[in-house]
């Protein structure tokens, strides 16, 4: 650099005229330990800033390029201050960072368009042992974008589950674990190396080559970053979606090489799951035929037409299962002649559910012993509804409900109400339903709470007492 230039410089520098900025550390903070500068880009001047006793701080040399943020690094929190940028949340948190993104694999004008979103997996509390998730916004992780390719990310506890998602038009989306940038000094920028897209062709058919339009979904494992054992038991979360062509092709763009997971399903033609564990340019996703459930519904000895037949998966299967999808399948409906073809899904331990028109049902358990072709399950006879009646002889009821049957999926609720405190109630099927009254807004327990209902007969008239007193 010659002298001239060095010369001009310092002549813009001593010409741009600079200011001091002060202000008061938050009482959230607590007693400030240091003070930080972080400038939006690296080599801009530092604005001087400093702690200034017992509770404020300030920077001296602040000017029209100055752009970053101050950090107030307190013992109870970490407080920002933007300076020549879009204004930070003030909120104290737990630990916060500047993250820049730079061009990898992608190219400097590739770096357009960008934003980071903090996503974590939706945790079901009823299944425990799930390894399949959705995903959702993880909202305690606060994300301001200071320039083109620089944001503030900071928040408070870490979920360790939480990841950063880096997307952008023309760029590989980008998932990063929130855990290898929550444990660093604010003053220590992160610096993110955008990689170009990958493309994923494929095609979706049954065995014979049978095609249709269908959904494909995508998963990711949910240790991003790392490189898990494929199977599936391997945590997972959805992160597209794509509708196939009527031929049953697709196209996935903006790839980053992670392993993929590939699940298809059809309601006639089949399932299909594969792990991708490295970038290829074609997949052939071939869809496995469904064991299929088959019989025929007989009401009152004759065939049933258009009987509501479905899958109903036992509850505890369900609740331990990995993934709900492979309990769940598309519902059908018996022919004239009463017979149904039911394709039942990847996971079996469950029933046939059997409605009729008249909503009288029955449950038929699906034998375990079958892993292809068809389970026959034959003539099936539905019962008429099971008649109830109860007298409520202390405490009044407005509407008398019963709910059921326990210990099942699939509950109903069936009402009665009366003016005479006999009421009279049809029940689809056999098993313990539970009793309660409602009158208004207002729901009472009932003693006995839950009656027990028979396969093979109605139940003797019972009495009840509406317990209005514990609400």
């Amino acid at each position: 650099m010659s002298l001239a230039v060095v010369v001009a410089i310092m002549l813009s520098l001593a010409a741009t005229p600079r200011t001091r900025v002060a202000g008061a550390v938050p009482a959230a903070v607590g007693p400030i330990t240091r003070i930080a500068w972080v400038p939006v880009e690296p080599g801009e001047a530092d604005p001087g800033c400093q702690v200034v006793p017992p509770a404020a701080w300030a920077c001296d040399r602040v000017s029209s390029s100055t752009h970053g943020v101050v950090v107030l690094v307190g013992a109870s929190g970490i407080g920002v201050v933007a300076i020549g940028v879009a204004a930070l949340d003030a909120r104290p948190a737990g630990w916060a960072r500047l993250v820049r993104v730079t061009p990898g694999s992608a190219g400097p004008d590739d770096l357009r368009d960008l934003t980071i979103a903090a996503r974590k997996p939706e945790r079901p509390r009823a299944r425990p042992h799930a390894t399949r998730f959705e995903e959702a916004d993880d909202e305690s992780v606060r994300i301001a974008k200071l320039s083109d390719t620089v944001f503030w990310i900071a928040g408070g506890e870490t979920n360790p589950d939480t990841s950063l998602v880096l997307e952008g038009p023309t760029i590989a989306v980008q998932r990063l674990p929130l855990t290898t940038i929550s444990s660093g000094a604010p003053e220590d920028a992160v610096y993110w190396a955008a990689r170009a897209g990958l493309m994923l062709e494929g095609r979706v058919h049954g065995p014979h080559g049978e095609t249709g339009p269908l959904q494909l979904e995508v998963w990711e494992p949910l240790s991003a970053g790392r490189r898990p054992r494929l199977d599936d038991e391997t945590p997972a979360v959805r992160v597209r979606v794509v509708q196939t062509d009527s031929d049953g092709s697709f196209r996935l763009d903006r790839l980053d090489g992670s392993p993929l997971l590939l699940t298809a399903a059809h309601d006639l033609l089949g399932r299909a799951r594969l792990w991708i564990a490295e970038p290829v340019p074609f997949i052939d996703l071939e869809l496995t035929p469904p064991v299929r459930a088959v019989g025929r519904v007989l009401g009152r000895g004759l065939p049933a037409a258009s009987a509501l037949i479905r899958f109903a998966p036992d509850i505890d299967a369900f609740a331990a299962g990995a993934d709900p999808r492979d309990y769940l399948a598309a519902s059908v409906r018996s022919g004239d002649d009463g017979r149904f073809v039911l394709p039942l899904p990847r996971r079996h331990s469950g029933s046939v559910w059997i409605a009729l028109e008249d909503g009288a049902s029955v449950r038929v358990a699906v034998p375990q012993s079958s892993s292809r072709g068809d389970v026959v399950l034959g003539d099936i006879t539905v019962p008429d509804s099971r008649h109830l009646t109860v007298r409520v002889v202390e405490g009044g009821a407005c509407t008398l409900v019963a709910v059921g049957p326990l210990g099942v999926l699939g509950l109903k609720i069936v009402r009665a109400v009366s003016a005479t405190g006999v009421y009279e109630l049809d029940l689809p099927e056999s098993g313990s339903w539970n009793l309660v009254a409602e009158c208004g807004a207002n729901v009472f327990r009932v003693d006995p709470p839950v009656v027990v209902v028979p396969a093979d007969r109605d139940v003797p008239a019972i009495d009840v007492r509406v317990l209005k007193s514990s609400g």
